[in-house]
């Protein structure tokens, strides 16, 4: 009896560490997933867009985009995107992800501009609403290279037991091919 006890303790024991390890490869999996999707979320609009329509503020930026509610790219009858709305993109320190907004542009106009001069708003009045992209971002960190827009996603690993929680980067760089 002694011994079927002592074997269910160990047995037990084992089962447990083994899911405290999945459940740490499954956090940071989620983890690596969401920024991978940002990245690839952020890549596509970017190379949809204009320089022209970028505006870049803190850890925030938005860009035009011609994609209208249906998922189509306007063009005007010269073959020139018809910018249809503004997507703004940024960090929520509260609820520590990077969220995705669409501003639609009441009429899609030919011209990109940035969201203060087509839209008459500042970019800071528009955060607030949104789509989680991804969680646990601690940084979202932009740059302007000529035309093209460097990021970088500083994420945080959850603590697990006795390791500390664990920091890593992803990077990405875009480039703009519409006018």
């Amino acid at each position: 009896m002694g011994l079927i006890s002592l074997l269910l303790v160990i047995t037990f024991f084992a089962f447990e560490k083994g899911l405290r390890s999945w459940r740490r490869v499954d956090q940071t999996r989620d983890l690596v997933e969401g920024a991978r999707l940002v990245v690839e979320t952020l890549d596509k609009d970017v190379q949809r867009s204009c320089y022209s329509s970028l505006s870049c503020q803190g850890e925030a930026l938005s860009l035009a985009s011609a994609m209208d509610a249906q998922g189509q790219f306007r063009l005007d009858p010269q073959g020139n995107p018809l910018w249809c709305s503004y997507l703004i993109f940024y960090r929520d320190p509260q609820r520590g992800g990077l969220i995705r907004r669409e501003q639609p542009i009441p009429t899609p106009v030919p011209a990109g501009v940035p969201i203060e001069s087509g839209l008459g708003v500042t970019l800071v009045s528009q955060l607030g609403r949104g789509r989680l992209l991804a969680e646990r971002i601690g940084a979202f960190e932009l740059a302007v290279v000529g035309q093209r827009l460097d990021y970088r996603l500083r994420c945080l690993r959850p603590a697990q037991g006795h390791q500390p929680a664990t920091p890593f980067t992803l990077e990405g760089s875009s480039q703009f091919r519409n006018r």
